[in-house]
């Protein structure tokens, strides 16, 4: 505020105040306030270096990182010695997708201060802290004798090897860490980890024993290492600790601890009832009240969540009468607990006078009776009449005021929870009030690791009570869920199915909720229906009737947490008939029709006013061949309230109007669509103010409707029309319309049925149709069309002139094509369809015969699993195969090459973008959790409940679609390969692609890659990609992971039989090397460690010594690429030797060289190989799997994976070797297209 008044009163406008107050902004999150002042600030002094990294941050804030990365730059560039800035450099460019960028930067970094501790230090860390372990540990170990005295260093540095599955290395960095200070437990520990994992069990126990001396925790002294075990999370570990140490005795306090110990671990690793039995041991040890208590209600917890209810009622007893002798166990969820246990024994009356302690301990029983914020109008006054019934001891009254409080509430409201249940235990309905007292808690589950941060966030905890909702509460058989408009409106299709509904005797005792946003009003359609329950969009209420009524109608999508439970009916009435383009069609974004998309694959049954209709809403959100539900042309139930509007109702509306009834003025509407821009609610209120008043010359009312945004903006604007009220529904309105004028609405399909003239102005029809796209162009529209506002006003005096008006000539065809069912009695035939199962009027759909694949390709970085399976796609014979890809959208969505390579795909593709995320109880996350952080499951318990979360992830995400076969083509993704693992429900047979030698890329790059084997056994088939790699990971992998032998398999990658050839006639090699004579040698990979180009670059600096006329070729980029440079530069090769970095066609470069020199220490396939080989090439590989599957039998040559092999081979091809045979791409395409095939046959079976 200080900075604010300087520069308010003008007391100085110096740059530096105008800094501070910028500086200020930023430090209180006023990112948009800030930019103003900083940009300010800068512009007058713009070589204050510090300033601008202060703007790079606030605009990193912002998520602008474009513009965040060009400042960072700028400020990195003006003062170079700042680490801390690169620091954050990098860190931007990681937040913004670019890792390469991000390791570019550090990197360099490296280069500019190699010998600075902090710049080392500096990248440790960020590769530590954004996964790259194999990295971090090379850079730690390369740069240890800056850290030489720093045991920390050391410390980390095992951490990385052991993390790596390096133990032994991983030992001696702990080692040297010790030697610099043997006084930290983490250090000791640490090494009793790797000692234990080589085998050294004697010197493991050792190491623990020192660590567990340091501790300054008593309860470490009485329970030894299994309390260090547990504080790391090895459960496993930790029990057989504490169970050994209970068989060697000791005293009471020390047992009671271990009992305990025992109790909490063995239940983190689901083994229930021994962690029962450890609690009640515990119990009987405990010498306090505090510790009888902690382990009863333990037992009993672990009791209840075993099921074990019976028992778990015994364990509350036995401390439930202690809780007040103690401090440490709260009696709040005690109670309840001890409660929700007897009510699931049909102890109903016992349970109520648990829940009855449990609220009075809550408080629910004192204070005001104040209305709730989130219970809206109803719900409040409910409550009111609830409370003063309760006060004059009419507890009938009160206990149905509450219940109908509850009812209309959008809040869980526990207060009011309790309040019922009070009323109706005091009329002894012990049943019904238990069921309001479980309500006192969110979630009536229990988590053996408890919630913790599980539920922190709205999208976690939406999620959470979804998943409670649908899998813990029953479903209402008589009860139908409405919303229209996302909760922003009560009309269109779902208002007009309502409201025949209560006026049909078969839904006699039927309730209606209908979704609201705006909680401070009851919507007028909704004003005389009392019994309705109103309830705003996310709110509790909301998100537990979508999990628990049998019917759900909505007229566009439900959220991303909602999941459709088994027995549900989902009705899709769509909001109209689509002029503008829906779907993938639509240009801004990258695939915002997503949750669309997944809505329509949980859709049971969809109603449609006509075959277009259906065409955009499947073809166009890509479920042509895939949508799973019945689809019915039975007209528009909204259209029905136009065609079927009563005389009354005519007269209302006129009323509202101000029309006289007796008018004979002809009535004229202007709907035109949005046309402003929603981000920043703009719009041009001037140009419609003219418009409207030329339109409105002549003798006719002139009514004006638009969008709500619109009519926000539009205000108080004098207008030469009558705005139309909110009351007047759209299709009532347009009743008692006589000439309707639109421009891009499809509004004018809903006139249709009217048979009234229909005048279209589109002002920017080119410009509009090429940014928004249109299904059909405007000369077939039924209605003449006008560029010029005083044409339209003169067609729209011509039309209320009084003179007969024709048809016009498109008319009758738009009628029959789009409104072939507007006969008043649409809403009829959905409702006898929906709810009754009339089949009569579906559309047919053709039987689906083609296999149904669905692929998950990854990220779609351009590298060779990428390659792969565009080949493999382009391929499949698309009258045989029907193809989807579930797509990860935020990792394609900011990265333009992977953008480039999924619109690239061939059309016949359907692409399923992943929509929201996982929903997860609170134990469910943390057996997530778990299982990422520690590479795998600690129990076969967790592993069935992680699965279980998956298969569920696959109905959220895929509805109920079904496929032949789901495939992980990527293979590295642990929650994609878990995702697919667990497609059993809607795959027939599941396989996930091993492209390498897996077992390699573990122990060399992806420490984390234990977490994804353990998936393997989940999978019908393994498949690898040559022969040579099968046979490897079979051997490998089975004895590793004790997979059956039977589920490996092979099919080789695809080629794209044009493309190397035809690419490399398209362009000019980025790089040629001056001078005549050359031998090039080319490498076309990833520069990265498994690729060996250090390896090869030693071996060509060998070749070059007695060969100065050969030059190296590196095409590609990676995370070596800096270190490859050092290395080039240390060597005195800079003429002789180039990086290309990637290129989108690197084909003409690769062409240009004289011999392809592969150099990996394992492959896949190599199919940058088998490319430079259909090229031409002559080919040079160290003999590894892969590899050798390519070349073995006389394609080209085969070397020891080694400094020296590699010399031979380039040696041997300047000496003029020749291949044996040549590589026939076609032949090699027949035999792998028929090994997928197959595959795809077994999948069948």
């Amino acid at each position: 505020m200080y900075y604010k008044k300087v520069l308010g009163f003008k007391v100085s406008t110096a740059p530096e105040v105008q800094f501070s107050y910028g500086l200020s902004l930023y430090k209180c999150k006023k990112y948009a306030d800030a930019v103003v002042h900083l940009e300010g600030a800068i512009a007058r002094q713009p070589y204050r270096y510090g300033w601008i990294q202060t703007l790079a941050l606030n605009m990193q804030r912002m998520k602008n990182y474009e513009r965040a990365l060009e400042l960072f730059e700028a400020a990195c560039q003006g003062e170079p010695d700042r680490i801390n800035w690169r620091v954050r450099w990098a860190k931007c460019a990681r937040q913004a997708r670019r890792n390469d960028e991000a390791l570019a930067i550090l990197d360099q970094m490296l280069v500019d201060f190699p010998d600075s501790p902090e710049a080392s230090g500096a990248i440790a860390t960020f590769l530590k802290d954004h996964g790259q372990r194999w990295r971090e540990l090379d850079i730690r170990e390369a740069y240890q004798e800056q850290h030489e005295s720093e045991p920390e260093w050391f410390y980390l540095a095992g951490e990385a090897a052991r993390f790596m599955s390096r133990f032994e290395q991983a030992a001696d960095f702990y080692r040297r860490a010790i030697e610099l200070n043997d006084d930290v437990l983490k250090y000791h520990y640490a090494l009793g980890q790797a000692l234990e994992s080589l085998g050294g069990a004697e010197q493991a126990e050792q190491a623990y024993a020192q660590a567990v001396a340091i501790s300054n925790s008593e309860l470490v002294h009485q329970t030894g290492i299994g309390r260090l075990h547990e504080r790391n999370e090895q459960w496993a570990k930790a029990l057989e600790s504490y169970t050994r140490q209970l068989e060697l005795g000791g005293d009471p306090a020390k047992r009671w601890n271990l009992n305990y110990r025992a109790g909490e671990v063995a239940s983190r690793l689901f083994k229930l009832d021994e962690a029962a039995e450890f609690f009640a041991a515990a119990a009987k040890l405990g010498a306090t009240a505090e510790e009888r208590v902690k382990s009863s209600y333990a037992r009993g917890r672990v009791l209840a969540r075993a099921g074990r209810h019976r028992d778990a009622v015994a364990a509350y007893e036995a401390f439930v009468y202690e809780l007040g002798e103690q401090q440490a166990i709260k009696p709040q969820v005690p109670y309840f607990r001890f409660g929700y246990s007897l009510q699931r024994e049909g102890q109903f009356e016992r349970a109520a006078k648990q829940y009855l302690l449990a609220a009075d301990a809550w408080g629910y029983y004192a204070g005001k009776d104040k209305d709730s914020k989130w219970a809206g109008l109803r719900g409040n006054e409910h409550f009111q009449l609830g409370a003063a019934a309760e006060a004059a001891g009419d507890w009938r009254e009160a206990a149905e005021q509450f219940a109908q409080a509850l009812w209309h509430a959008s809040s869980t409201e526990r207060g009011w929870q309790a309040r019922a249940g009070r009323a109706f235990a005091k009329l002894g309905e012990f049943e019904t009030a238990c069921r309001y007292f479980e309500h006192m808690l969110m979630f009536t589950e229990i988590s053996v690791a408890g919630t913790g941060d599980a539920l922190k966030g709205v999208g976690r905890r939406r999620g959470a009570l979804a998943i409670h909702a649908r899998d813990t509460q029953p479903m209402d058989e008589h009860l139908v869920l409405f919303e229209s408009s996302h909760g922003n409106n009560v009309h269109c299709h779902p208002f007009a199915i309502y409201q025949a509904m209560r006026q049909d005797p078969r839904f006699a005792g039927f309730r209606y909720a209908w979704v609201y946003n705006d909680q401070s009003s009851i919507p007028q359609q909704l004003a005389e229906d009392a019994d309705v329950a109103i309830v705003k969009q996310h709110s509790d209420k909301y998100i537990s009737l979508l999990g628990t009524a049998k019917y759900l109608v909505n007229n566009a999508t439900f959220p991303t947490y909602f999941l459709r439970r088994e027995g549900q009916q989902v009705l899709n009435t769509w909001h109209g008939t689509p002029l503008k383009f829906m779907g993938k069609l639509v240009k801004d974004g990258v695939a915002e029709h997503r949750n669309v998309q997944r809505n329509f694959m949980a859709t049971t049954h969809m109603m449609v006013p006509n075959e277009h209709t259906f065409k955009t809403l499947s073809v166009d959100h890509d479920l042509d061949g895939l949508f799973p539900g019945k689809v019915a042309l039975t007209g528009s139930p909204r259209i029905d309230s136009t065609l079927n509007l009563s005389a009354q109702r005519r007269g209302e509306i006129l009323e509202l109007l101000g029309i006289d009834a007796d008018s004979t003025q002809k009535i004229v509407l202007f709907a035109p669509t949005w046309r402003g821009q929603l981000k920043d609610r703009s719009y041009d209120v001037a140009g419609l103010v003219d418009d409207l008043a030329k339109l409105a010359e002549g003798g006719h009312h002139m009514l004006f409707r638009a969008h709500r945004f619109a009519e926000q903006l539009i205000g108080d604007a004098d207008l030469d029309a009558t705005i139309v009220p909110a009351s007047i529904d759209t299709n009532e309105l347009l009743a008692v319309v006589d000439v309707l004028i639109t421009d891009y609405s499809s509004i004018f399909y809903d006139y249709l049925p009217m048979n009234r003239p229909v005048v279209f102005y589109t002002p920017d029809y080119e410009a509009y149709e090429a940014e928004r796209g249109l299904y059909f162009d405007r000369a077939t529209w039924p209605g003449n069309v006008y560029d010029e506002i005083d044409d339209a006003a003169a067609e729209v005096r011509r039309l209320t002139s009084g003179q007969g008006v024709e048809a016009h000539a498109n008319f009758a065809q738009n009628a029959a094509e789009f409104s072939p069912m507007e006969d008043g009695a649409a809403t009829g035939r959905v409702i006898e369809f929906f709810f009754f199962g009339d089949d009569s009027h579906l559309l047919e759909q053709p039987v689906e015969e083609r296999t149904k694949l669905l692929f998950y390709q990854g990220g779609f970085k351009p590298n060779g699993i990428a390659t792969a399976f565009t080949n493999l796609i382009s391929a499949l014979d698309p009258r045989k195969y029907l193809v989807s890809i579930a797509v990860d959208t935020n990792a394609v969505a900011n990265n333009p090459d992977a953008l480039q390579i999924l619109e690239s795909l061939p059309e016949h593709v359907r692409i399923l973008p992943r929509a929201g995320a996982t929903t997860m109880s609170a134990e469910e996350r943390w057996v997530s959790d778990q299982f990422h952080a520690q590479r795998g499951h600690a129990s076969p318990a967790a592993e069935q409940i992680h699965m279980g979360t998956m298969t569920r992830e696959m109905h959220r995400s895929f509805g109920d679609v079904h496929f032949d076969a789901a495939i992980d083509f990527e293979g590295y993704s642990r929650f994609w390969a878990a995702l697919f693992a667990a497609a059993h429900s809607h795959a027939d047979r599941t396989l996930i692609y091993l492209h390498n030698d897996m077992v390699g890329e573990w122990l060399l790059r992806f420490g984390t890659m234990s977490g994804l084997f353990v998936t393997y056994p989940h999978f019908d088939q393994l498949v690898s990609v040559t022969e040579s790699v099968g046979d490897l990971n079979r051997e490998q992998l089975s004895e590793r992971f004790g997979l059956d032998p039977a589920q490996f398999t092979v099919s080789e990658n695809l080629l794209d039989l044009d493309k190397p050839l035809a690419w490399s006639k398209l362009g000019e090699p980025v790089h040629e090397f001056e001078g005549e004579n050359l031998t090039v040698f080319a490498n076309m990979a990833r520069l990265s460690p498994e690729k060996g180009q250090a390896k090869l670059l030693e071996a060509f600096a060998e070749v070059h010594q007695r060969h100065p006329e050969t030059r190296l070729l590196l095409i590609g980029d990676g995370p070596l690429h800096s270190d490859l440079d050092r290395e080039i530069e240390a060597r005195g090769l800079e003429e002789v030797v180039a990086i290309t970095g990637l290129l989108a066609n690197p084909f003409p470069t690769l062409k240009s060289a004289d011999c392809f020199v592969f150099s990996s220490d394992y492959e896949g396939q190599g199919l940058a190989m088998v490319e430079a080989l259909m090229l031409g090439l002559p080919a040079v590989s160290t003999d590894v799997v892969g590899s050798h599957s390519v070349l073995v039998g006389g394609y080209g040559l085969l070397v020891e994976n080694s400094v020296q092999g590699l010399v031979d081979g380039m040696e041997q091809q300047l000496a003029g070797y020749q291949a044996p045979k040549k590589f026939d791409a076609a032949e090699y395409q027949a035999s792998a297209l028929a090994q997928f095939e197959q595959l795809l046959q077994l999948a069948k079976v």
